[in-house]
């Protein structure tokens, strides 16, 4: 199943979207608000032409999106200040699962996760930028083949139950870059966050 432009999945009561013949979006793939969806599974879902966003599904447990390779970002002036993926304010999400993801030519936004305690994208070899914030139990954020980041890298207040309070974090975060040879912009990473 291909779609030319947009597909929507807004203020649902799904319980779970399963679309296991899903190939590719033209445009952008939104999944937001949906107070019932326990999990995204599009497990043949290789491209999207624009856009990724999964944000506010406050019972989501899982993402898997393990084929999908590409973000494009196609045809937009500016790409590189956009987020290609874009995820937020989730806080039952526990499994993501990027497996193939080899390019965003924008961002990634991984943001106010409270139970995602992994990040893997065992394949992703170039983004524009990367931001990790608010993922309170994140343990590990493993980029083993990312060799370069065009604009900034972001890892922000990891471990952390209030954004003012800086003592010693409870879920002290390693961030894996074996790869990593060229970082365009600025990196900042809190003091609970070790990069190896």
């Amino acid at each position: 199943v291909e779609v030319g432009g947009t597909l929507r999945v807004i203020e649902t009561d799904l319980p779970a979207f399963d679309a296991p013949n899903l190939r590719r979006v033209g445009w952008m793939a939104l999944f937001r608000s949906n107070p019932l969806l326990l999990r995204l599974d599009a497990p043949e879902f290789e491209e999207i032409g624009a856009q990724l966003h999964i944000a506010g599904n406050g019972s989501i447990e899982s993402v898997d999106l393990r084929s999908l390779r590409t973000v494009a970002l196609l045809g937009i002036d500016g790409a590189e200040r956009l987020e290609g993926i874009f995820m937020e304010g989730q806080p039952t999400l526990e499994t993501v699962d990027f497996s193939a993801l080899e390019e965003v030519p924008g961002l990634i936004n991984i943001n106010q996760h409270v139970g995602l305690s992994e990040l893997v994208f065992p394949s992703l070899e170039t983004t524009a930028g990367l931001q990790v914030d608010a993922n309170r139990r994140l343990t590990t954020a493993d980029f083993p083949v990312l060799e370069e980041v065009t604009g900034d890298i972001r890892i922000d207040h990891i471990g952390y139950e209030h954004r003012e309070d800086w003592g010693d974090p409870e879920h002290p975060l390693a961030v894996l870059l074996p790869a990593l040879e060229h970082v365009g912009g600025s990196v900042f990473m809190d003091k609970s966050t070790s990069v190896t």
